[in-house]
């Protein structure tokens, strides 16, 4: 039953940091969209949206121990 959980929380953890980079890559996109740029925003928005679920990521693994 602990592996379960354990798996659990883990697939979680990378869930959310699917989330934040595709929420970051679609914020890029649309400013991209809005603004007329071809690929700026879409690529300052994904390195902050990676960096973002690293953070999270970080805190969660701190967390847990």
């Amino acid at each position: 039953m602990n592996k379960f959980k354990n798996a659990i929380k883990y697939s979680n953890i990378a869930f959310q940091m699917l989330a934040i980079i595709l929420v970051g890559v679609w914020g890029g996109v649309k400013l991209d969209a809005w603004l007329g740029f071809t690929s700026l925003f879409t690529v300052i928005c994904s390195l902050l949206g990676v960096f973002s679920a690293l953070y999270v990521v970080l805190k969660e693994f701190i967390r847990f121990k």
